[in-house]
C-alpha cells in the first residue's frame, strides 16, 4: 500500500499527469497481503506515484524514473 496515503480521514493516490502530480480520493476494497483492491478513484491506465508519496498534493511537479505499470484482470 506505498501508493496510497491516509489524510484526515482520506484515503488517497497520487495520478502523475505528465510532470506535476494530481492527489485523488480512492475508495479501498479488499486487501491482499501488501497489495489493496481500488474500486474508486482511479480510471484504468492511470499512472500512479509509488515511492516519494509522503504527502504530495495536486500540482506538484514529479520526475518519473521507470514507467512499470501493473495489469488490471476483471
Amino acid at each position: 500500500m506505498s501508493a496510497i496515503n491516509y489524510v484526515f480521514g482520506l484515503n488517497k493516490a497520487y495520478v502523475v499527469s505528465g510532470s506535476v502530480v494530481e492527489a485523488r480520493d480512492v475508495k479501498l476494497g479488499d486487501r491482499y497481503g501488501r497489495e489493496v483492491e481500488i474500486t474508486e478513484g482511479l480510471e484504468d491506465g492511470e499512472m500512479v506515484a509509488t515511492s516519494q508519496v509522503a504527502r504530495p498534493d495536486t500540482g506538484v511537479k514529479v520526475r518519473v524514473a521507470s514507467a512499470a505499470r501493473s495489469q488490471t484482470t476483471n
